[in-house]
């Protein structure tokens, strides 16, 4: 028979051995750790690069749309003033070949890209504006004795925001100055989301054990956020990226593929963002670049050579015949 002292003195060790395992766990209600509200900044001044990335290849594709222009309008100025000769005569094919590419890249971008250009521009806008009114009211929210909502590694007084930064981590909430420049791609690229934390946490990974300093926007019981009824639904901060359960459990973080594929509605913001900046235009696909491929072998000329070459019925110059 075990007897009382024992039984007591078991109880006493259990208890301690699930408080300690407790104490190793991020607790409810406590703030983000600095190890995963980084990448949050990290990714939201990327965002902010999308529209910079649009706005170079979009003003190049209209530069490049210009050249072509202005070397059609040389080539006959020459042919014309080379009449009769085979230098004419190769001028006007000339004017043709950049006519019709010039025609190509500009029906191209009022067709499909101009499309595209403006929905990586709104959507990347858009998610950028959901996860950093969320963070700057986290990092609002702060005080000496008892609000901690960006942390560092412990229940701390929570970090807050000035000069663009956060505890000394770049992280602009607001727009960048619009720039002719290529877009950054650390924290979001072709294959998807990176370097965010994501899942369920395991450990002190996304908040600090108990602490003095609380952060009550992430507890949705009745005792935190959901004062003196707890939510009937969770609620999903950041778009989604951070969810916030009813049932008194640690917050849970978005996983990477469901951010760039899940349609729900409270995180369909983070999979449109992701799809519409792979469809960015650029000079490639506006095929306003130069060619490379031999003469006989790029289509553009080929078509210029074969409408020149056209017995004209009027026998008036095939060069101002309408095309």
């Amino acid at each position: 028979m075990v007897s009382t002292l024992q039984a007591t003195l078991l109880a006493a060790i259990l208890t301690a051995a699930t408080m300690q395992s407790r104490l190793a766990q991020g607790a409810v209600g406590q703030g983000l750790l600095k190890t995963a509200w980084v990448p949050i900044c990290g990714l939201t001044a990327e965002l902010g690069t999308i529209v910079n990335q649009v706005y170079h290849d979009t003003t190049t594709i209209l530069s490049d749309f210009t050249t072509l222009k202005r070397q059609a309008v040389r080539s006959r100025i020459f042919s014309r003033i080379k009449a009769t000769t085979k230098e004419g005569t190769a001028a006007i094919l000339l004017a043709e070949y950049f006519d019709r590419r010039a025609f190509k890249a500009i029906d191209n971008l009022m067709r499909t890209r101009m499309h595209a250009a403006i929905d990586a521009t709104r959507a990347a806008s858009y998610l950028k504006g959901r996860i950093d009114e969320t963070m700057m009211l986290l990092a609002q929210s702060s005080s000496s004795t008892n609000n901690g909502c960006l942390v560092g590694t412990t229940a701390e007084q929570g970090k807050t925001y000035s000069a663009k930064q956060i505890d000394g981590v770049d992280c602009p909430l607001e727009l960048k100055p619009l720039t002719s420049l290529k877009r950054q791609t650390d924290y979001i690229d072709s294959t998807g989301y990176k370097k965010l934390l994501s899942g369920t946490e395991s450990g002190s990974t996304y908040t600090p054990t108990a602490g003095t300093h609380k952060f009550h926007l992430l507890g949705g019981t009745q005792a935190k956020l959901a004062y003196t009824e707890q939510f009937t639904n969770s609620h999903t901060p950041f778009a989604g990226y951070i969810t916030v359960t009813t049932g008194g459990g640690n917050i849970v973080l978005a996983a990477l593929n469901d951010l760039k594929t899940a349609s729900t509605d409270h995180i369909k913001a983070w999979k449109h963002a992701f799809e519409a900046a792979n469809q960015v235009p650029n000079s490639q696909r506006m095929e306003a670049n130069n060619e490379t491929a031999p003469l006989d072998e790029r289509p553009t000329i080929k078509d210029a050579v074969m409408k020149l070459a056209r017995q004209n019925e009027q026998g008036k110059d095939p060069d101002l015949e309408q095309r």
